[in-house]
């Protein structure tokens, strides 16, 4: 059984959740910050339910991906980043410095394909169990069972966890089907065309019964009724298409560092201070306690933090490195495979 936990974030994600799912946050400089506070909350909720010892982010970083230059439409459909969101990620970025938190990210590759890379570096690692905190379904292909995935229904508290049986039960597929599963369908978030008129029940029934894509293809005799096998031939290679742009690269020049996103701790100062000046009140209390903090004195002095604006000092005590309560320090790293923002 796994004794330690990392928890992994799509930080693009959970902004973009926050800025679409919730209302329009502004502070009282009339700055908008819905993108900010939801990822913050997310991420605090995690923390809470999950109590990680490890905590690392990716973001996607702007410009065109390898699967843009594959097929020139993917994500054609998405609507241009409003500014007011584009303005919110510098302030993101601003909190996930103060919190320390290591952040991995890889020109022309999503945040999906860099959290595939680290899932699989660490795929030999049984002590571990790791939990992507998304609101994207496509790395449902990433669950094993040491890896978890969990999003958010509604909003950004309402969460649930994937696991392998929980894929079962919504899909009936297994987590390595969930490829196929989307190249039959196709994704309209993702401008994946898919099979026009094959919608999720019968991508699902069709992979339940040929159990992989390839198998399908080299058995459309046996696809009944027969004009869907047709359809299926005829849409081949789209099929084919759709497969690769849903596939998350799992071999990037990425370096994970599990003993930096070991969780001690933080700027609590900075963190206060940027809550603050977003007028983010509620998330004060949240803030996970320092290194010998019990959480009696944790909830006492964000309180008194949260009404004043004053930071008290934090005793510091002995005690196990990187208890789940606490945070780490800030860690230096190589250039290329990773960044503190």
């Amino acid at each position: 059984m796994p004794t330690e936990r990392l928890m992994l974030l799509d930080g693009y994600g959970l902004v973009y959740r926050g800025y679409f799912a919730l209302p329009p946050l502004t502070t009282s400089k009339g700055e908008l910050v819905n993108g900010v506070f939801g990822f913050a909350s997310i991420m605090l909720r995690g923390i809470q339910d999950l109590q990680p010892d490890y905590l690392a982010v990716s973001f996607d970083l702007p410009g065109p991906t390898f699967r843009h230059e594959q097929y020139a439409e993917y994500k054609a459909t998405r609507v241009r980043m409003p500014d007011d969101l584009r303005d919110q990620f510098p302030k993101v970025r601003e909190v996930v410095k103060a919190l320390r938190i290591p952040v991995y990210e890889q020109q022309g590759y999503e945040a999906d394909d860099v959290i595939g890379t680290i899932t699989k570096e660490l795929d030999a690692n049984d002590d571990l169990e790791t939990t992507i905190v998304t609101v994207d379904l496509d790395m449902l292909q990433l669950v094993t069972p040491r890896v978890r995935l969990m999003t958010t229904r509604s909003g950004v508290e309402n969460t649930v966890i994937y696991d392998v049986a929980k894929i079962d039960e919504r899909f009936g597929l297994r987590p390595d089907q969930m490829i196929d599963y989307k190249a039959l369908k196709g994704d309209p978030t993702d401008n994946i065309p898919g099979v026009p008129g094959v919608g999720e029940k019968t991508a699902a029934k069709l992979i339940r019964e040929f159990g992989t894509l390839d198998e399908l293809l080299a058995r459309l005799d046996d696809v009944t009724p027969a004009k869907l096998g047709d359809k299926l031939r005829e849409h081949h290679d789209q099929i084919l298409l759709g497969r690769d742009l849903s596939t998350i690269v799992r071999d990037l020049p990425i370096e994970f560092d599990l003993s930096a996103a070991r969780l001690r701790d933080y700027d609590r100062d900075t963190v206060v201070r940027l809550f603050r000046e977003y007028e983010f009140r509620t998330l004060i209390e949240r803030l996970p306690a320092m290194e010998g903090e019990t959480s009696e004195q944790r909830l006492e002095r964000l309180r008194s933090v949260a009404e004043s604006g004053y930071v008290p000092a934090v005793p510091r005590v002995g005690g196990r490195a990187g208890q789940r309560r606490g945070w780490h320090r800030q860690a230096s790293c190589s250039s290329g495979s990773i960044s503190m923002r």
